[in-house]
């Protein structure tokens, strides 16, 4: 085994939590810009240099599907928050309040028919 493969080893045996954001999370994401990279400009193949590290795993990760990963991969509260100031309420909080502006309605119609 070459020295990369040992300290994968290593680094799965002593800090097992880490293996993934650092090594396998960090392969999708850079499959998933490059497929990116490939459909914003309409090409067929994409030249992406990446570390000797990283290289199996992007190329494992280039032939599978990570539909819907890219946003989980890339979340952060900055991220969200700054998404918020500039698209304004956040989706759940306006569904909540579309909800109870519906239950307040409804509610204002039953308590009016009450009272005739």
């Amino acid at each position: 085994k070459d020295i990369l493969q040992q300290y994968e080893m290593k680094l799965q045996e002593y800090i097992p939590n880490l293996l993934l954001p650092l090594i396998t999370e960090r392969d999708i994401f850079l499959s998933l810009t490059m497929k990116s990279s490939m459909a914003v400009n309409g090409c067929k193949c994409v030249v992406g240099v990446v570390g000797r590290a990283h290289l199996e795993g992007v190329v494992k990760a280039l032939g599978e599907d990570h539909s819907g990963k890219f946003k989980t991969l890339t979340y952060t509260r900055r991220r969200a928050a700054m998404k918020e100031k500039i698209f304004g309420v956040s989706k759940p909080l306006f569904q909540r309040l579309t909800f109870d502006a519906i239950v307040l309605l409804l509610s204002l119609v039953v308590y009016l028919q009450q009272q005739h």
